[in-house]
């Protein structure tokens, strides 16, 4: 069975709207002062191919007009997926891409969804990412093998920027 998850969410409604102001999902649009999208388990079953079903390329695609996309883990699970290629080249996925290293990323990294941490090296994928503004590793100890998957990280908008636009 295939599934990932692709679920935009549009948060900081400008001023006070009443639970009758809103009835459209473009209303909701208009009214949001930022995007964020999370994606999940895109390598569950697709392996290498996952992006050759129509459903996902247009997902990856809809979810750009996020300020940022979260994943949920599962993004990769064997290696040498296309979905690793494409955060290396794609502009919009390796800024705004922040992984979560679930079992399926240790298991294409460590040999086992049980190997903690070694889907960290998954990270490594996205160029840049820990010298990212506002990404901090944790300082929490690294696996015994000297991975570390544990990060947080800050979004900032300014007052006055555009939903879409760089802080």
């Amino acid at each position: 069975m295939k599934w990932w998850l692709f679920l935009t969410i549009s948060a900081g409604l400008v001023g006070r709207l009443s639970a009758g102001s809103i009835s459209t999902i473009e209303e909701l649009d208009a009214a949001s002062v930022f995007h964020f999208s999370i994606m999940s388990d895109l390598g569950a079953t697709c392996g290498a191919n996952s992006f050759s079903s129509a459903v996902t390329v247009k997902g990856l695609e809809w979810m750009k007009s996020s300020e940022f996309v979260m994943g949920g883990g599962d993004e990769i699970k064997v290696m040498g997926t296309q979905f690793a290629a494409f955060l290396r080249t794609n502009t919009y996925y390796k800024a705004n891409f922040y992984p979560c290293i679930g079992g399926g990323e240790n298991r294409a990294y460590g040999g086992a969804d049980t190997v903690w941490g070694s889907g960290s090296l998954f990270i490594t994928n996205i160029p840049n990412f820990w010298s990212r503004p506002g990404v901090f590793k944790s300082t929490e100890p690294q696996d015994a093998y000297g991975n570390t998957s544990s990060y947080y990280a800050t979004y900032t908008k300014k007052r006055g920027q555009k939903r879409g636009q760089s802080a």
